[in-house]
């Protein structure tokens, strides 16, 4: 798992990546996991918005673990300035998940 924390001003284009890997270091195939990634308040108690595959993520090689988040304006835009948390889990569809990335994201004023 990968710890970010990350730095954006609302409604910025913004593209990271990564692998997972499990607790030896060795990475994990995503071929049969499902990744979701959500950005909520900093305990985690209200979501305010959460990207799937194919709904901003990509599965870059899924035998190597290698996944990719891509941010739209529209993803953040909206938002108040702030502080807030986001994870990213992979599910495996027997009530399993996997952390892929995790961390604080700091959201700035709006580019005009």
């Amino acid at each position: 798992m990968t710890v970010r924390n990350l730095s954006l001003i609302k409604g910025q284009t913004v593209t990271f990546d990564g692998v997972l890997k499990d607790d030896d270091g060795n990475r994990v195939d995503l071929t049969n996991l499902t990744l979701t990634w959500k950005v909520g308040d900093k305990d985690f108690l209200r979501t305010s918005f959460t990207l799937t595959e194919g709904n901003g993520i990509t599965i870059v090689d899924a035998t190597r673990g290698e996944w990719q988040i891509d941010l739209r304006k529209s993803d953040t835009e909206d938002l108040s300035v702030g502080l807030y948390v986001h994870q990213g889990f992979a599910a495996n569809g027997n009530a399993e998940n996997l952390l892929f990335t995790r961390g604080r994201l700091t959201l700035r004023g709006i580019v005009q």
